[in-house]
């Protein structure tokens, strides 16, 4: 499971944030919440390693993201 960790420096506050898409029964998390990564994938492209999850996220086979701010997101960043 990869977790977003928006206490660092950079992190947009969450209602600063306008790209929402998720009209699921039970919302998906918010991009910037540390669960962000858990959100429902609605577009797929496993052969280029990328995934884009309903919030906006887009996530990378290595555990990378960029989030809807911009902001990018290493593996390294990212929470266990």
């Amino acid at each position: 499971m990869i977790m977003i960790d928006t206490s660092l420096p950079g992190s947009a506050a969450p209602d600063t944030w306008s790209f929402e898409t998720c009209t699921h029964e039970t919302r998906c998390p918010r991009a910037a919440s540390a669960a962000a990564c858990q959100a429902r994938v609605i577009v797929r492209h496993d052969e280029q390693g990328w995934y884009l999850l309903c919030n906006g996220v887009v996530l990378f086979d290595d555990g990378g993201a960029i989030l809807p701010n911009g902001r990018a997101l290493s593996p390294t960043t990212q929470a266990a």
